[in-house]
């Protein structure tokens, strides 16, 4: 018997902001047939409880320097509020959803870098993603709804960024595809889209600045993550029913394989 299909998804963008899109999401996941897992952000939100709450975030090179005081905002927002109002509308879809974080049963461990004064913070790079709760609930049929708080190895609470999540846990799980929903419609080159792309053309893309920014990080995770077995990494958005399917074929956004 032919094993399931994998996909990993980071949810972003319209889709994960609009009621309308995410239930046509949720129905298009519910009839793929795959074992689906999803992972979420949620800095806007956290941002913004954190200045109700007289903490101000703070940025250094785009990267949010999680505080100790922040650390409870992040978590509150993200493995609380987010997550669950997530999880209730994946299960109106008819999705069989469970809202997990990276810290349960160690499935991400963080290792914790240090803010612009050479202070460690709480937010951290991924230090190692486990695949085994995940498999377990895809073994009952569950969807993972995957939240990015962790632990660090000594047990404390740390904040790692969504995308870095995504990419380290869709390579643990060497899942078919990896789908990062975003609002831009996949990779620029030169203003245009592109369909598709390998290493080699990922790589000059970066060296002559046609991918540039925000995308660069993503791209070269996107490589990452191929090389420890993710068959394709999709980057795109969604905005309408039957978005995901087109994804998933390569009509829409911009695949990223081996060769």
């Amino acid at each position: 018997m032919a094993s399931t299909r994998s996909i990993l998804m980071k949810l972003g963008g319209t889709a994960a902001a609009n009621d309308e899109a995410l239930e046509s999401l949720a129905h298009e996941l519910a009839v793929t047939g795959a074992h689906v897992a999803i992972v979420h952000g949620g800095g806007r939100e956290v941002s913004e409880l954190s200045r109700r709450l007289g903490l101000e975030p703070v940025f250094h090179e785009g990267i949010r320097m999680t505080t100790e005081a922040e650390m409870d905002v992040v978590e509150m927002v993200l493995s609380g509020v987010a997550n669950k109002r997530l999880v209730r509308r994946l299960l109106a879809a008819g999705l069989k959803a469970v809202g997990i974080s990276g810290a349960d049963a160690g499935t991400v461990r963080g290792e914790r870098i240090c803010d612009a004064s050479g202070n460690r913070s709480r937010t951290a790079r991924v230090q190692s993603a486990e695949p085994f709760l995940v498999r377990d609930l895809w073994a009952r049929d569950y969807v993972p709804v995957i939240s990015s708080p962790a632990s660090d190895a000594a047990g404390a609470a740390v904040n790692i960024n969504a995308d870095d999540v995504a990419f380290a846990l869709a390579g643990a799980l060497h899942v078919d595809s990896l789908v990062f929903l975003s609002d831009v419609p996949g990779v620029m080159i030169d203003g245009h889209h592109v369909g598709s792309l390998n290493p080699a053309m990922a790589e000059a893309g970066i060296r002559t600045g046609e991918i540039s920014g925000g995308m660069i990080p993503k791209v070269r995770n996107a490589l990452t993550a191929i090389d420890r077995g993710v068959s394709q990494v999709v980057i795109g958005d969604y905005v309408r029913s039957g978005d995901l399917a087109a994804l998933l074929r390569g009509e829409r956004g911009t695949t990223i394989v081996s060769v």
